[in-house]
């Protein structure tokens, strides 16, 4: 019983327009370099998916800068009456849209992405804000009653 000869992997090849797989050949729609949609080179569709890791990152960065803006306050009474940062969140956002779709600027190695394409990064962003006001409403219980302790225990090992 000779388990090596039983996985057979045809040969592959690809190209800008057909794709070859052992006896079978598929005929691909030829690429346009603006639509990520059709594009079926390897390099473009790098391109497209460094990209969208690049919105992830921004979306992810919103989060951060929103739960590290008070170490016990909550954004419900904290607010976002910060001006300069609220300026700060719209500027980065523009940016970000300013590298991706301004014709051009693609020479660094973005392209332009799908709307839905944002969306991945959303809920990591919810869990880190939701975590962050977990954290700071138990740090703002306090140390337990009749504790002889300054800070509870969420305090102590997560206050920076």
């Amino acid at each position: 019983d000779d388990r090596d000869d039983a996985v057979f992997t045809p040969p592959r090849t690809v190209d800008a327009v057909h794709l070859q797989v052992g006896d079978n050949a598929i005929n691909l729609q030829e690429c346009v370099f603006d639509d990520a949609d059709t594009c079926h080179i390897p390099d473009e569709a790098l391109f497209h998916a460094q990209s969208a890791f690049f919105v992830s990152i921004v979306i992810v960065q919103w989060a951060d800068v929103i739960a590290c803006r008070t170490r016990r306050l909550s954004i419900y009474h904290q607010g976002m009456r910060n001006t300069v940062l609220n300026i700060g969140l719209l500027e980065e956002t523009v940016l970000a849209c300013i590298l991706l779709y301004t014709p051009g600027v693609g020479v660094i190695g973005t392209r332009p992405i799908r709307f839905v394409h944002w969306f991945p990064a959303l809920p990591f962003s919810m869990f880190i804000v939701i975590y962050d006001e977990m954290r700071k409403y138990l740090i703002r219980l306090g140390p337990p009653e009749g504790s002889e302790k300054k800070m509870n225990i969420v305090e102590e090992y997560t206050y920076y």
